[in-house]
């Protein structure tokens, strides 16, 4: 089976399972939890909130661009559109690490802006509650904890992704 399927219907089943557990006797309690999508970069596990993910995917194709910042890793044709590929990793000044085979990409939307950051696996979807969520530490480089709502138990990532998508860092404005 296609990996960009197996990935859509992980994201289906999980909505699918949110959806009946909204009618089960926890059905308010569960609704208020906040949905993070995980996915795997390099030696580090990111967290978005679902509501401004758009997709997830295999990534199709990549081509490279010039002038641009190297966390621009090129674009992609998506459904008739053209976004730009990110390496999170890169753009927070850590290592990146090398690009898989078969990389994914996670399709982040909000204010205006759409891009894709590049995976090297998705994990899935989850809900947290608070009592999953724990205070960024404070050894995070300045450019991901700025970025850093917290972590989870297991220490994985929990990015803010209206911060991530207003950074002015992401525009690239180059005039020849």
């Amino acid at each position: 089976m296609d990996d960009g399927i197996q990935i859509r219907e992980a994201i289906l089943k999980a909505r699918a399972a949110r959806l009946a557990r909204r009618h089960g006797p926890k059905a308010e309690a569960a609704e208020d939890l906040p949905e993070w999508l995980f996915f795997r970069r390099s030696r580090r596990i990111f967290g978005l909130e679902t509501s401004c993910v758009l997709e997830a995917q295999v990534l199709g194709g990549l081509t490279p661009i010039p002038c641009v910042p190297p966390f621009i890793l090129g674009v992609t044709a998506l459904r008739g559109r053209v976004v730009a590929i990110m390496d999170l990793p890169q753009f927070l000044g850590l290592d990146p690490g090398p690009v898989p085979e078969t990389p994914a990409v996670v399709i982040a939307r909000g204010h205006g802006l759409e891009t894709a950051l590049l995976a090297d696996e998705v994990l899935g979807v989850q809900s947290l509650a608070e009592t999953d969520m724990l205070p960024a530490p404070a050894n995070l480089p300045p450019a991901l904890a700025a970025l850093c709502r917290g972590v989870t138990t297991q220490g994985w990532l929990l990015l803010d992704g209206d911060a991530l998508l207003t950074d002015p860092n992401l525009l690239v404005e180059e005039r020849v």
